[in-house]
């Protein structure tokens, strides 16, 4: 899995030209430039962030899209820097796996790498797919339960996890009284058993819930007896109950895609 901008590395090779006029100017008898290998190791530390951190989520998502794609072609030049760059590129970038599937999540997993999966320390998920099956029963759908497998068995050094309750289809029902007949109870259920999970990854530091402000009051005592820190975005003007696909707050053009149908290089 991985990106496709061929001018990616003459892109990073300008940068560090713009990077190096940063730095003291020293007599020289050469005017040959510098090969990337030889800058001091704190010089391309700096390009590397540079390149490759970004402000926004990076988006792991299937098909097409009219974001901008991740800059990658540094990776591409050689071992050394595949291995130099790589803990940037995972290590400081929050990913975005809401919306998707458990078979996109799980190969996203696996393509990057098992040595790549284990630099993740920020990720954004989407909560439980659940089944009632009878009152006061349910199950976790089969895609929830590969997730959160795949999850503890690739993400072993994750420090922070965050929860999308933006689409979760019980959310409406939350506030229905008495709570133990309604979709509260349903809700710590699934919440608790999702927090004693993911506190199965010994570096998991921080779980975060992401909510609409309409529902705040019906879930965030629940959110805070599990140990969920609770963030909120102001429910948008005109939006019915029924979230549509394609209104996803976190998702703006400014964000960064990384798309499934893309070769990431792989080195030994």
């Amino acid at each position: 899995m991985a990106l496709y901008m061929e001018s990616d590395l003459e892109e990073t090779l300008s940068l560090m030209e713009e990077v190096s006029l940063d730095q003291p100017s020293r007599p020289t008898l050469s005017t040959h430039p510098v090969a990337f290998r030889n800058l001091p190791p704190e010089l391309r530390d700096q390009i590397y962030k540079e390149v490759l951190i970004h402000k926004e989520p990076i988006i792991v998502e299937k098909g097409d899209t009219q974001r901008q794609p991740v800059t990658v072609g540094l990776l591409r030049a050689n071992k050394t820097i595949h291995a130099e760059a790589s803990p940037i590129l995972y290590g400081q970038n929050w990913f975005d796996l809401t919306d998707m599937e458990a078979d996109p999540i799980i190969r996203f997993f696996r393509q990057i790498g098992r040595r790549n999966a284990a630099y993740l320390r920020k990720m954004l998920i989407d909560f439980l797919d659940i089944d009632i099956t009878g009152p006061l029963e349910f199950t976790i759908i089969d895609g929830s339960v590969r997730v959160m497998a795949a999850i503890q068995h690739h993400c072993v050094n994750l420090v922070s996890l965050t929860v999308s309750l933006l689409n979760w289809q019980g959310m409406d029902k939350i506030d229905v009284r008495p709570y133990i007949l309604c979709g509260a109870w349903l809700f710590e259920s699934a919440l608790k058993l999702l927090a004693n999970q993911m506190r199965t990854i010994p570096t998991l530091r921080t779980m975060k819930a992401v909510v609409y402000d309409r529902h705040l009051e019906h879930v965030e005592r629940i959110l805070a007896r599990h140990g969920f820190l609770l963030s909120t975005i102001r429910w948008p003007r005109g939006m019915h109950r029924n979230i549509a696909d394609d209104a996803q707050p976190f998702r703006t053009a400014r964000q960064i895609s990384w798309h499934e149908d893309l070769v990431f290089p792989q080195f030994p």
